[in-house]
C-alpha cells in the first residue's frame, strides 16, 4: 500500500472513530440503569484509551476489532434507532 493511500485510510478511520465515539457518548447520557451505564462507560473509557494508542500505532486492524467490540455491545444493550457502525 502506498504511503499516501495509507495516510488517507488513517484519516478516514480517525474521523469515523471520533464521530462514532461521540455518538456513543451521547447515547450513554440517556441510559438510566446505573449498572448498564457503568458497564458502557467503562467500555468507552477503554475505547478512548485504544483510540489514543491507535494514533501512535496506526494499526487499523487492531482499532477496528476494538471499536467493533464496543459498537456491538452498545447496539445489543441499547438497541439504538440508528445502530452504531463498525467500519467507515
Amino acid at each position: 500500500m502506498s504511503a499516501e493511500k495509507k495516510l488517507n485510510q488513517l484519516e478516514v478511520w480517525e474521523q469515523f472513530l471520533e464521530e462514532e465515539y461521540q455518538r456513543m457518548q451521547k447515547e450513554l447520557d440517556t441510559v438510566t440503569d446505573n449498572r448498564l451505564r457503568g458497564d458502557l462507560k467503562d467500555q468507552l473509557i477503554w475505547l478512548r484509551y485504544q483510540l489514543r494508542h491507535f494514533e501512535e500505532s496506526q494499526d487499523i486492524q487492531a482499532i477496528q476489532e476494538d471499536h467493533e467490540w464496543v459498537a456491538n455491545s452498545f447496539n445489543q444493550n441499547l438497541s439504538p434507532k440508528r445502530p452504531f457502525r463498525t467500519h467507515p
